[in-house]
């Protein structure tokens, strides 16, 4: 059924239709990340709260010390520089 939704849409449509869905499906996942990690220190009794900054505007920090953000590209390059082929 689903190969016939495609008939007919050029293959280039088809593509950014599902790098959409893709990202679309990144962001919930990255949403239910933060949802599991926030219910998990709630449920320890921590306060979990929104902490963005300008270089990670999705960070968020907990009174326990916990923090959950994802890393930008310069981060993750610096995280993984000690793995370069030279």
């Amino acid at each position: 059924m689903a190969s016939l939704v495609w008939l007919g849409v050029p293959s280039t449509l088809r593509t950014l239709l599902s790098a959409v869905v893709s990202a679309e499906r990144e962001v919930e996942m990255k949403d239910r990340g933060v949802d599991v990690w926030a219910e998990r220190h709630r449920s320890e009794g921590h306060h979990p709260h929104h902490a963005p900054t300008l270089e990670n505007p999705e960070r968020w920090d907990c009174d326990c010390g916990g923090v959950n953000r994802i890393l930008t590209l310069r981060q993750i390059r610096q995280k993984f520089a000690h793995l370069k082929a030279n």
